[in-house]
């Protein structure tokens, strides 16, 4: 039997992630996975080291406070259980930010409105949450339905082109966001 163009693109991006990532799929867990937590205690890890990923949308606002009428999109990857600090996102992306709406995400990623993916984000910045990098391995969405990847938080970094910083509510100062070497900062995409 062949594998179908989702399971090839799986393992090509396992073979892009190199030995120690590993996909998950919720089916082969013993407990529906209904929510992060749920899959967390499927794996047997903390919630911490289960990662979510947000669309946001950002609208930039100019040095007079005018905002432009073109949004621009960026993805944050943070822990399961914090929240996203808007302000500092703003600060980092220089503008108005808001998570990306339901129709959004669904242009964007293609149909799939369930889960985000920071392995499908083409032409969008992606910006990981530095609690992640503590962490020996993360699970983020592997961009199918039903499946997480096992991955040591440098690969995701190295992966996904990311840059670094506080982007969860209660640490950091604003705009201290850190760029992996060769990485240059596009502040947002179309």
């Amino acid at each position: 039997m062949s594998e179908s163009r989702d399971e090839a693109s799986l393992t090509s991006l396992l073979q892009r992630l190199g030995s120690g990532a590993r996909a998950v799929w919720h089916a082969d867990l013993c407990r529906e996975i209904a929510s992060g937590s749920d899959f967390a205690q499927a794996v047997g890890c903390q919630p911490e080291n289960v990662a979510k990923t947000l669309l946001l949308c950002v609208e930039r606002v100019s040095g007079t406070g005018e905002t432009s009428a073109n949004w621009r999109y960026a993805a944050v990857i943070l822990a399961l259980p914090d929240r996203l600090d808007f302000n500092e996102m703003g600060v980092v992306l220089c503008g108005r930010v808001r998570l990306a709406t339901r129709a959004e995400l669904h242009r964007i990623m293609g149909g799939a409105t369930g889960a985000v993916s920071p392995f499908c984000m083409r032409n969008i910045p992606v910006y990981v949450d530095d609690r992640l990098l503590g962490l020996r391995t993360i699970f983020v969405n592997g961009g199918l339905s039903g499946v997480d990847i096992e991955v040591a938080p440098a690969k995701l970094i190295e992966a996904t082109r990311a840059c670094f910083g506080h982007y969860r509510q209660g640490f950091g100062k604003a705009g201290q966001t850190r760029q992996p070497r060769g990485r240059r900062s596009s502040g947002g995409a179309e």
